[in-house]
């Protein structure tokens, strides 16, 4: 009997380690001036850590990671009223499936270099992120990226 009970605490405690967050998918290439659409799958285990997300457009490296500008974010709150989303303001919740819609900007260079950034006021120290994409021209056209690896020699590339 008591060997049951310290199972089940040990079990109890084991699930409340047990950590989800929101899972981006990779985008398909976009194109400059056309619609580009985000997907992920929603952390499942939480009601809140990312009920109220962000989603920025960045390039870099993985270690030299350069914000480029905030594609979504959650309401804003501003002297205490709840204003109304603006076309960049539109709530995201991670703790749902989603998708978000936006044009795609106009960048340089036109390559495979860019990634989606998703952040939490929540889960500060754990951003997610989706694999490098492709922006391309408004005819769809593309070049190389300028680096073929990361700074560590891993084969992700970046510019």
């Amino acid at each position: 009997m008591v060997s049951s009970f310290f199972l089940a605490v040990l079990l109890a405690s084991v699930a409340s380690l047990v950590r989800a967050d929101v899972n981006p998918s990779t985008p398909d290439t976009g194109k400059a001036g056309s619609t580009c659409s985000i997907v992920w799958a929603a952390d499942t285990n939480s009601t809140t850590n990312w009920a109220d997300m962000s989603i920025e457009l960045m390039t870099g490296s993985n270690y030299n990671m350069v914000f480029m500008t905030t594609v979504a974010t959650g309401l804003v709150l501003d002297l205490n009223f709840l204003l109304p989303p603006n076309a960049n303001e539109t709530p995201q919740d991670g703790t749902k499936d989603g998708t978000f819609s936006w044009t795609c900007p106009q960048v340089n260079p036109y390559s495979d270099i860019y990634f989606y950034q998703f952040v939490s006021p929540l889960e500060t120290s754990n951003p997610q992120w989706t694999t490098r994409f492709a922006i391309a021209s408004s005819s769809g056209a593309t070049t190389t990226p300028t680096n073929s690896t990361q700074p560590d020699g891993e084969s992700i590339p970046w510019g």
